[in-house]
């Protein structure tokens, strides 16, 4: 991403991540990442490509075909974030994406 890196207004890497786990990277399902870890039921680690500079940039993720679910991105560092999807105060799987937006 070297142009883009550069760029404020772009996700730096983004990903959609299936409900069921069996989580591959391609270029039809994600941009700069390397990988996401499948921590446990709905909860997900990505990793980049391309580490952002540092740890303050934006990570993003978001879940459809459910009402009230709501999700917690965390665990910043330079090469990954986890986040975690919820419904009715448990954690569940969903489909997923997510996108992070900072300085590369």
């Amino acid at each position: 991403p070297a142009r883009t890196q550069y760029h404020p207004g772009v996700a730096k890497a983004w990903v959609q991540v299936p409900a069921n786990g069996a989580i591959t990277t391609s270029a039809s399902n994600s941009y700069n990442v390397a990988s996401v870890t499948d921590v446990g039921t709905g909860d997900r680690t990505v990793v980049v490509d391309t580490d952002f500079s540092n740890t303050t940039y934006c990570a993003l993720a978001s879940a459809g075909d459910d009402t009230y679910l709501h999700l917690r991105t965390a665990d910043y560092a330079t090469g990954s974030w986890n986040f975690k999807v919820y419904k009715d105060g448990s954690v569940v799987d969903k489909l997923c994406a997510s996108a992070a937006f900072g300085d590369q």
